[in-house]
């Protein structure tokens, strides 16, 4: 499987090709990122 960049990442779910699951939501809360954040450093 090939890896996802950032800006891929972001198009896929501008696009809502992405779906957020569970296991992402916890990782995004463990690292103070909200879905709505539109800057992932």
């Amino acid at each position: 499987m090939e890896k996802l960049n950032i800006d891929t990442i972001k198009q896929l779910i501008k696009d809502k090709k992405m779906r957020w699951t569970n296991h992402v939501i916890v990782k995004l809360l463990q690292r103070n990122i909200t879905q709505n954040d539109k800057e992932i450093k």
